[in-house]
């Protein structure tokens, strides 16, 4: 629930606090929600009503808005998982964390966000779908290896209101247009080909009930 999470800067304060004497560090010129653990980069991120304005977090020192919508659902739909003894964190849906990097990408332009996306469409079947990709309903004109990507629209869409799908029209609507630099970066660092890279996005379109080429 809203009220379990981070409500005020103070108390975000104290958990960067606390996770810098765990050993993270801030460094000099990252953005302020970015702590390091050796070289891995992690973003902390609040999130509670009362830091937000509608669905934009603005952060106090760089004034820089970041979007949320999607936010909630992440919470909502995230299920416990254990990643080593006696450590479990809330993992969303893979569909949902689709959800939430396309927003990243609409919201911020950054190409691995769409990078990220793909490959997570591109290997759905293989840990969340089973034999669902071998069903008869599925349209006969998608190819074995987009039906992965289409079932992450549909589950997709039975877990979020279609409000909050409609947030990822603008991404269909771009990549409609010629490829731009943006778009063709995250391409290239998906390490699969223009084509494929489009049928996914517009696999994952179709299932979710939005427009796409």
């Amino acid at each position: 629930m809203i009220s379990d999470f981070i409500d005020q800067w103070s108390e975000y304060e104290q958990v960067l606090k606390k996770l810098m004497g765990c050993g993270f560090r801030m460094e000099k010129g990252a953005p302020e929600h970015r702590l390091f653990s050796g070289d891995v980069p992690v973003d902390i991120i609040p999130y509670g009503e009362n830091l937000l304005k509608g669905n934009t977090l603005i952060w106090p020192r760089s004034k820089r808005e970041m979007n949320m919508a999607g936010f909630s659902v992440l919470f909502d739909l995230a299920k416990e998982e254990t990643i080593g003894k006696g450590i479990s964190v809330p993992v969303p849906p893979v569909p949902v964390a689709v959800f939430c990097k396309i927003l990243a990408f609409l919201d911020r332009g950054f190409s691995r966000d769409l990078a990220d996306a793909a490959y997570m469409l591109a290997h759905y079947e293989e840990v969340s779908v089973g034999e669902r990709r071998f069903e008869s309903y599925l349209p006969g004109d998608l190819t074995y290896e987009m039906r992965g990507a289409y079932l992450a629209g549909v589950d997709l869409g039975q877990m979020i209101p279609s409000a909050d799908s409609a947030l990822l029209r603008p991404l269909f609507e771009r990549i409609e247009q010629p490829p731009d630099v943006v778009v063709n970066e995250a391409i290239r660092a998906s390490r699969i080909s223009h084509a494929d890279f489009m049928n996914l996005l517009c696999a994952f379109g179709t299932g979710l009930g939005l427009p796409s080429k």
